[in-house]
């Protein structure tokens, strides 16, 4: 498995992944550990100002006897991406992602799986791209034509501009929905979707979208496949 990005989403997904005896775990991130990421990240605040992905290695070197942990270097993620079987990109902001997608993994063969989340986590998406798929820049654009799918987003967005961001969840207040239990979700679906490829060779869909209110304790979700796009000049095909 490959990790690029190892902040509050990408250390669950280490950590889940860790528990089930993932053979080899690859994980790459030039960010160090902040305030910011208290709460939700799997490291505590023994580690801030510390580089995440040698932190997040340590921590989980003691959790597990069966996985063997590589941390790469600074300009390193296209050398996680070819060592590893599939790839997880949680790299947290918008320029990263398109880096990645239009420029690193452009001509990557092998599947990745997309994933980020809103403020608040009130909306969770995954995308996955493969060969035979439509690309990340295909789903950018089916989420602005795509009725139901903008219908999510629209409802979402609105959902989001009600409340503060909130980046801190230090204190457990039980009154209060707890960022870390939404964040561990997308992350035990995300290894969910792992699995299940891992059995079936194949996905059961491209893309899903999770909406939370802010008061849900169970999200809602929305599936669907992704074609390449009429616009895009990406090297996906149609499915059947």
């Amino acid at each position: 498995m490959g990790i690029l990005g190892t902040g509050s989403l990408g250390s669950q997904v280490a950590r889940i992944l860790t528990d089930k005896g993932t053979k080899k775990i690859y994980m790459y991130d030039f960010d160090r550990l902040s305030a910011e990421n208290l709460g939700h990240h799997e490291l505590s605040f023994n580690s801030l100002g510390l580089l995440k992905k040698q932190q997040l290695k340590l921590e989980l070197f003691y959790r597990s006897i069966n996985t063997s942990f590589y941390e790469k270097d600074e300009k390193s993620d296209l050398e996680v991406a070819e060592k590893s079987d599939i790839l997880v990109v949680t790299v947290g902001n918008n320029q990263a992602f398109d880096r990645h997608a239009f420029e690193t993994l452009k001509e990557y063969k092998k599947p990745i799986i997309w994933a980020w989340l809103s403020p608040n986590s009130i909306l969770q998406e995954i995308v996955i791209s493969t060969p035979q798929s439509g690309c990340l820049n295909c789903y950018y654009i089916k989420s602005k034509e795509d009725q139901e799918l903008k219908q999510v987003h629209q409802t979402a967005d609105k959902e989001i501009e009600s409340y503060p961001i909130v980046n801190r969840d230090l204190c457990g207040n039980p009154h209060v929905v707890s960022q870390w239990e939404r964040v561990v979700f997308l992350a035990t679906q995300i290894v969910s979707i792992l699995a299940n490829y891992s059995k079936n060779k194949r996905f059961k869909f491209d893309y899903v979208n999770y909406y939370w209110g802010m008061d849900d304790i169970i999200p809602t979700a929305h599936v669907g496949f992704l074609d390449q796009h009429s616009s895009c000049f990406c090297r996906g095909v149609h499915h059947e």
